[in-house]
Formats: structure tokens, C-alpha cells, sequence
């Protein structure tokens, strides 16, 4: 958590004025994406899959629920190391409207990886199973006992299937 934050009050006044700067949050600004444009494309990739608006609130509604029902709360961070796939934008939306969020480079190695995590205290964690060369799912099951904070942690499979028991997205969007 930041705390020795400071804002120039003349600077954020200026904002304010301008409307820069609002009193919504980022949630709020999805709510209101979502509810304007429900069916219009928000996020695609390079292989032609794409997700509207309201496919990734339903998928994020889902995966912050199951957050919740792991013990996750409100202020938790949650974070995720995930490449640039259609598929990474509902681990981001939820949790990044009702949590902390910390994205991570999926280049960090796993030193990177226990000292960014213990630094924010994550509490979930939501990463690839592989992507090329690199096995996600075996670098977090090597460290997690090394990260005191972390709670749940969820898998995309999308370049392989998992090795482990570990739940993945689209399992939990399913049940919930």
C-alpha cells in the first residue's frame, strides 16, 4: 500500500475543474461501459477470439465471486501475471473494481515474483498454466508456500491443459 502519497492540492483542483479527474472509480466506469454497450466488442486477439462487454462483467462477476467465496476481500490484492491474451481481460476487471490489483510481467522469475508478491500481500493469484517455454504452473506451485498472504490461486489454460489441482478460470465460470 502506498502511504506516503502526496498530491498537490492547486494541480488536483485543476483536474477536477477540467474533468481529468472524477469521483468515479474504475468500477464505476466499467458499470457504466458495461450498461451503455453490453454487446459491443470490448477485447480481441491475434488468434479471433473476442469478448464483448458484458461476456467479460459476467466472467468477472464469476471469478470474483469465486475470490470472495475463497476468503478474498474487499481491499485484498489479487495478482495476476498473465500475457496479453482476450482471455487475461476478465481476471483483470473484477478484482481490479472491487480489489487491489497487481499485474505482474509474465517475464518475472520467481525470485521477482515472492518479492512482488510479498511486498503488496497478495492474497490470490491468477496466472497461465504455460505460455512458450515457461511453465507457470509449476513456478507457483514452487514458491506459494513462500508468500504467507497467498490464499487461492486460479490457472488459464489456454496454451496447455493443468498439471495440478489447482482450479482455472473457465472451471470456475463454469460452476458458478
Amino acid at each position: 500500500m502506498i502511504t506516503d502519497l502526496k498530491i498537490n492540492a492547486e494541480r488536483k483542483q485543476f483536474y477536477y475543474e477540467k474533468g481529468y479527474w472524477t469521483e468515479k472509480t474504475l468500477g464505476d466506469v466499467w458499470a457504466d461501459r458495461v450498461a451503455s454497450h453490453p454487446e459491443r466488442t470490448y477485447v480481441s486477439d491475434d488468434q479471433g477470439s473476442s469478448y464483448t462487454y458484458d461476456e467479460i462483467d459476467d466472467k468477472a462477476a464469476r471469478l470474483a465471486a469465486w475470490l470472495v467465496e475463497q476468503g478474498v476481500a474487499p481491499g485484498d490484492v489479487v495478482t495476476f501475471q498473465m500475457p496479453t491474451w482476450r482471455s487475461s481481460a476478465s481476471s483483470m476487471w473484477q478484482p481490479q473494481g472491487r480489489r487491489g490489483h497487481a499485474p505482474s510481467s509474465a517475464q518475472l522469475q520467481r525470485r521477482d515474483l515472492v518479492y512482488g508478491m510479498n511486498l503488496v500481500g497478495s492474497r490470490a493469484f491468477i496466472c497461465p498454466t504455460k505460455v512458450a517455454k515457461v511453465d507457470f504452473e509449476s513456478q507457483i506451485l514452487s514458491i506459494v508456500d513462500q508468500i504467507p498472504t497467498l490464499g487461492p490461486v486460479a490457472l488459464v489454460d489456454k496454451a496447455a491443459p493443468k498439471h495440478s489441482e489447482l482450479p482455472t478460470v473457465a472451471e470456475i465460470c463454469a460452476r458458478l
